[in-house]
């Protein structure tokens, strides 16, 4: 496939909607995923809005031993700091004003070993 005169020349189109970076960073970043990706380490992935974060986890899994588990990637920053805790760790009934049933965490429902967590501030 030939790439449009507008992009650069250092990136190649995948299969997906993601266009892979061949720059040396780029590079580097690819050797720590097939690094991580067959382990069970943790790993912390940062950067700015929009700059593949979710491509590389999304990597890492289709690359790891679970990659025939769900990927699932939750967006926190869509909910309030009560709201994703009571949804993610669950809660009992009295446990703040308003919980009025007691709710399983939803991380105990799914019981799946790979989240991918975008805009968690801890």
């Amino acid at each position: 496939m030939s790439l449009p005169n507008f992009l650069p020349k250092e990136v190649t189109i995948t299969g997906s909607d993601f266009v892979k970076g061949t720059s040396e960073v780029a590079s580097r970043a690819y050797e720590f995923v097939d690094l991580v990706a067959p382990t069970a380490l943790n790993v912390l992935i940062l950067g700015e809005s929009g700059t593949g974060k979710e491509h590389i986890a999304r990597r890492i899994h289709d690359l790891s031993t679970r990659s025939n588990a769900p990927f699932i990637s939750v967006d926190c920053g869509t909910q309030s700091d009560e709201l994703a805790a009571s949804e993610l760790f669950g809660h009992i009934k009295g446990a703040f004003t308003g919980a009025s049933t007691d709710k399983k965490a939803f991380l105990k429902l799914l019981m799946v070993e790979l989240f991918f967590w975008m805009k968690l501030a801890i």
